[in-house]
């Protein structure tokens, strides 16, 4: 089934260092209210002016039903090549969908140190009525970063979806790594694990971990859990799936500043493993209140942090 399925890439270049830049739109992935006659499913995606992005609200929106565990997402890290003459590298991330019987997603990469530091997007797909199950089996949502000075600092990516029968809202926190560190010409004992943890529930945390690349034979993972405000650490040790899906690890924490940390473990790595990915503070107030807590200098990028890539499975 999956072999009648192509990638068809469509990028989205957003000229975000202008004022007045404007957007364009590939045939199959077209601005929201520009009407396309055609007989397979479609993609309409529109980007959101930079204030209504900051005002964006995701929360409140937790109407579950069956069909959400089978919307998995997962968010990966990984290093691009610009081209040209002074060719750079740089961090993307893939907001990567299975499964993803939706109709309507809306996405906010924002800074946690500057909530003017934001880049949204709006994504509908359409079918015909009879056509339902022909809505794509995997669906990516690409977020190159377009300069290297945001790596290294912490970040939240939001999201709202809604489908035929259920709608709901994702919070995760991250730290955008430096592109050096998740290169794959490093050895293991210089590769960082790219990690994330969702934040939508305040009563149980999900942490991720995106494997490091299969050349390594990584099997397991050290994680450390620290609340900053006592500098009382757990640790424990979680094995990779053999379906080589991202590492979870389901959590529940008291009031207090937290942070996590991971190593990968490997022979020619210590008994506490290679170089530790660390993510950012969490702050857990009485209230139950969930605050991303970015333990950085505050600085201001003029850039937007990311340009969108719409990467559409079709027929």
């Amino acid at each position: 089934m999956y072999s009648a399925f192509k990638l068809l890439i469509i990028v989205l270049y957003c000229a975000a260092q202008y004022v007045n830049a404007q957007y364009c739109y590939p045939k199959t992935c077209q601005e929201v209210k520009t009407a396309i006659k055609a007989t397979g499913p479609q993609c309409r995606i529109k980007p959101i002016a930079d204030d209504d992005c900051v005002k964006l609200r995701f929360d409140g929106w937790n109407h579950l039903f069956l069909e959400e565990s089978f919307t998995r997402f997962q968010l990966f890290a990984y290093v691009i090549h610009t081209g040209g003459i002074f060719e750079e590298r740089m961090t993307a991330f893939n907001l990567s969908f299975n499964n993803a019987r939706f109709f309507r997603l809306t996405i906010r990469y924002q800074s946690l140190m500057d909530d003017n530091l934001s880049v949204c997007t709006h994504v509908a797909t359409y079918t015909y009525p009879n056509m339902t199950d022909l809505l794509p089996d995997r669906f990516l949502l690409t977020c190159p970063i377009t300069n290297q000075s945001f790596e290294g600092t912490p970040y939240r990516l939001e999201y709202f979806i809604s489908g035929r029968r259920f709608e709901y809202n994702k919070k995760l926190i991250f730290t955008i790594p430096y592109h050096e560190s998740i290169d794959e010409d490093n050895d293991i004992t210089t590769y960082l694990p790219f990690l994330y943890i969702d934040v939508t529930d305040a009563l149980l945390f999900k942490l991720f971990i995106q494997p490091v690349p299969i050349k390594f034979n990584v099997t397991s993972y050290r994680i450390w859990l620290t609340n900053n405000s006592t500098g009382i650490t757990i640790d424990t040790i979680i094995s990779q799936p053999l379906d080589g899906n991202h590492l979870q690890y389901n959590f529940s924490i008291l009031d207090g500043i937290y942070y996590f940390q991971v190593a990968a473990l490997h022979p020619n790595c210590g008994k506490y493993g290679c170089i530790n990915s660390t993510s950012p503070f969490i702050s857990i107030s009485m209230l139950g209140s969930i605050t991303p807590y970015a333990h950085y200098d505050n600085q201001y990028y003029m850039d937007t942090p990311c340009d969108i890539i719409c990467v559409l499975p079709h027929l």
